[in-house]
């Protein structure tokens, strides 16, 4: 594109450590969750709870860890 340099592209890697109810915490702040009606909004985190509970990787463990991901572009104005 005329008036900017090369595209440059970085991608960083984070693995959080987080209990099961710092999970669901996380889940129901989302905002397309947090805007639910209430019922909906519990319903959908009700099922984050199933999920963590039967699991077999992650039952019955006091923290779990949510891999990110985070691709970043940049460029420059010549």
């Amino acid at each position: 594109m005329a008036g900017f340099g090369e595209l440059h592209g970085a991608q960083f890697r984070h693995m959080q450590q987080i209990t099961p109810d710092g999970v669901v915490q996380r889940v129901a702040s989302v905002s397309h969750v947090a805007v639910l009606p209430d019922a909906e909004r519990e319903a959908v985190l009700d099922e984050v709870r199933a999920v963590l509970a039967g699991h077999p990787a992650i039952r019955d463990r006091e923290t779990v860890e949510i891999p990110y991901r985070v691709d970043c572009y940049w460029t420059e104005r010549v």
